[in-house]
């Protein structure tokens, strides 16, 4: 370029004004997207909601369920309604005026209905993710929405919307995704359980096949028999959803006082409850208005092909030795690789102090026998013949004579749990009115069942010895 060119260029330049730089800072940027808000074009999900001052927490919900009214929950009722109509026409959520209705995780909201869109349920879903992750940091179409925008950022107040201006006194917006959180509670899921979203009615059906055709060698000669017929079976996977519901007192003062300590609190202890109970009747439920669990399935001894039935395994004298281990692994199907083990805490240490003799019978003083090498310094193994150990106490330990326990190998993808992504809370004022208290009750909806029983093993009887 020649020298009267960059004059030129450089003279263009000097008369635009400068590009402010945008920040990354997360806060600065919901800042400015919150004073832009009603700016056409703008993201719709840029709400106060996403305020510190008015964060959709649980402890709100549980509030506005009571009958209080927090600051700052316009947009949470707002949304609530939103998801009250999108989904009360196909799904029981939001008959009553006086609940809440708030999204407990942006996956599991159900976006179609026999294969057609839910008016209104992607948006939703796409605003629910979004401000989740904003909650994490600033959301991508942000950042890029305030790029285009290319104001500047840094002219700021001292306020609570940027973290170098004071607003790092102040907590961040809650808005989390609870059944992430109560996901991680649950042995099934642990254990590599497939996770679905249920359809807005409730109901998912999963066709499979259940037996084989036949095959023969026909010969030339025409005395040879004719290939004989043989027909496949079928048979489905039923998932109806099931209620799942937490009930429990809390004091007005606490409802209208309390800080979002008490709601972590509050959302871990709910998430707890409802993973635990969840994983009991996915273990050992009976059915009807709860899951029917895995160990109460038709069992087998052995598989062969058509056997749709959990297969169960039997330890000699109910000790679970080495050799058990792979005697489980050989009792399923040829096809299925296991990836994980259910069992109680108390039985895997058992196992992993599990001695052979050394001097006399039974003195159990020899070296380890489930790890050989095992040395002090070694981390705990959590992995028994190559497939994760997944513990939890809500297996029993009541089976057999009274005292004793099971254990569960098996390819847990095929257990499929569904899930409503969507939590309705309700208040009762006056059961406990007389000692200042609100009942506090809020229900989901889920339903668990396996696509293959054939694909885990039950030994059971177990001793934890």
């Amino acid at each position: 370029m020649s020298d009267f060119l960059k004059k030129v260029a450089a003279k263009k330049a000097a008369k635009q004004p400068a590009k402010p730089s945008v920040r990354k800072d997360s806060e600065r940027l919901m800042a400015h997207l919150q004073k832009n808000n009603k700016t056409p074009g703008a993201p719709a999900y840029v709400s106060a909601l996403d305020r510190s001052d008015s964060g959709l927490s649980i402890q709100k919900a549980i509030a506005y369920a009571a009958g209080y009214r927090p600051p700052g929950m316009d947009d949470a009722i707002n949304l609530s309604e939103r998801l009250k109509a999108v989904y009360g026409a196909f799904y029981p959520v939001g008959q009553n005026p006086n609940s809440l209705v708030v999204p407990t995780s942006a996956y599991h909201l159900p976006v179609e209905e026999n294969g057609r869109d839910i008016p209104g349920a992607r948006d939703i879903r796409k605003e629910v993710a979004q401000r989740i992750a904003a909650q994490k940091g600033i959301d991508p179409d942000e950042l890029v929405y305030a790029e285009k925008k290319g104001d500047d950022l840094a002219r700021k107040a001292l306020s609570t919307l940027s973290d170098i201006a004071g607003g790092s006194t102040v907590a961040p917006p809650v808005l989390g995704d609870l059944i992430d959180l109560q996901r991680n509670l649950e042995a099934f899921s642990k254990a590599g359980a497939q996770n679905i979203t249920l359809p807005a009615n409730g109901r998912q059906q999963f066709p499979k096949l259940t037996g084989g055709s036949t095959a023969y060698f026909v010969g030339e000669d025409p005395p040879s028999p004719g290939v004989t017929e043989s027909q496949q079976t079928t048979g489905t996977l039923n998932l109806e959803a099931k209620t799942l519901a937490v009930r429990t007192p809390m004091t007005n003062q606490l409802l209208r006082f309390s800080d979002q300590s008490i709601d972590a609190m509050v959302r871990l202890d709910m998430a707890r409850q409802a993973g635990l109970r969840a994983d009991l009747s996915m273990l050992q439920g009976t059915g009807g208005t709860e899951m029917k669990g895995l160990i109460t399935y038709a069992s087998a001894a052995s598989w062969t092909q058509g056997t749709d039935k959990i297969l169960a395994y039997t330890v000699t004298s109910n000790k679970f030795q080495p050799e058990d281990a792979a005697g489980m692994h050989a009792v399923l199907p040829d096809e299925v690789e296991p990836n994980a083990w259910i069992m109680r805490r108390d039985m895997w240490g058992k196992i992993r102090n599990r001695r052979a003799d050394a001097v006399s019978a039974a003195d159990g003083k020899g070296p380890f026998v489930f790890d050989l090498i095992r040395s002090a310094a070694d981390p705990g193994v959590t992995e028994l013949d190559g497939n994760k150990v997944v513990w939890s106490s809500q297996v029993s330990n009541t089976r057999g004579s009274g005292a004793q326990t099971y254990i569960l190998l098996g390819y847990f993808p095929d257990w499929i749990v569904g899930r409503l992504g969507l939590m309705e809370f309700l208040s009762d004022p006056y059961t406990y009115a007389q000692q200042l208290q609100t009942i506090v009750q809020c229900w989901q909806y889920i339903d668990a069942g396996a696509r293959h029983p054939a694909s885990f093993c039950l030994a059971d009887a177990v001793g934890i010895s």
